[in-house]
């Protein structure tokens, strides 16, 4: 009887988790939490057998990441709606975000703040949302920018230099520690993007000699999470914004981004490397 009310107890307890991170983190991971519950029970079946150490060591290990898991998703979670909140009651569509990318240990578990707040279903579902509430038949749509690629637009000088250039003929700078490279805004830069001409290449980790290209094509611009920002902001300037984290995998280490002359025929290809 006492094992059976313990077991309820637990049952019962496991509930909170999902539901107070419900209230404005991904409840999604919080469920999974339940299997420290499904972990203890077991903890417990097996407490006079001599695995009980290693049973205890997971549970703690699980717990501390799972902690950390909610705290991770619970911050960036705020970062999206403080953004939302700020989009909807100011005259701003240009918003500057909380720089944030999470723990290396919690981040396959968490959200890319950038992926939700410029993906495309967002971004019209606010502005639905905004012009609703102001009576307009449309407003310009939400774009969000870490705040110190932001700061860097403002100034500029320090970016637009040689030594920041990135290898190409797109005419991208970047410095160690933002998201994104930029450039300034070339409207005939822009169509070119829009009709998927833009492109990168990476070195392959192992084989030196080799590379791969990735091409960005129209529907993934276009689309969300979109890895372009067309900035045009009487304050701020305009510019071009890409995403230096998109399509990027581990290991790869981008060579150089650039503008194709025609359309490419596939999205990614092997290439040899001079």
């Amino acid at each position: 009887m006492k094992r059976n009310i313990l077991i309820l107890l637990m049952l019962f307890s496991s509930f909170a988790i999902p539901i107070f991170a419900g209230q404005g983190g991904r409840s999604a991971v919080a469920i999974e939490a339940f299997s420290i519950i499904v972990l203890g029970r077991l903890i417990y079946a097996f407490y006079n057998s001599g695995y009980v150490r290693w049973f205890y060591g997971i549970a703690i290990c699980l717990f501390v990441h799972f902690t950390l898991v909610i705290y991770d998703s619970f911050y960036k979670w705020n970062i999206v709606d403080n953004c939302q909140q700020t989009y909807l009651n100011s005259k701003d569509y240009i918003i500057k975000r909380t720089v944030y990318e999470g723990m290396s240990i919690t981040r396959p578990f968490t959200i890319n703040v950038d992926d939700v707040l410029n993906s495309s279903f967002t971004s019209m579902r606010l502005a639905r949302v905004k012009a609703d509430k102001l009576g307009v038949d449309s407003v310009p749509i939400m774009i969000t920018i870490p705040e110190n690629v932001a700061e860097m637009l403002y100034e500029g000088s320090s970016l637009f230099s040689n030594a920041n250039r990135v290898q190409g003929n797109a005419g991208f700078y970047g410095m160690k520690g933002l998201g994104y490279y930029v450039m300034t805004y070339d409207s005939l830069k822009e169509e070119q993007i829009k009709q998927g001409l833009l492109y990168k290449t990476q070195k392959l980790p192992i084989i030196s000699s080799k590379g791969i290209e990735i091409n960005f094509d129209p529907n993934t611009i276009l689309i969300s999470p979109c890895p372009v920002i067309f900035v045009k902001d009487e304050k701020m300037g305009n510019w071009i914004l890409l995403n230096r984290k998109f399509k990027t995998y581990w290991g790869f280490e981008c060579d150089c981004v650039s503008i194709h002359k025609t359309k490419p025929s596939n999205r990614f290809k092997l290439i040899k490397r001079k």
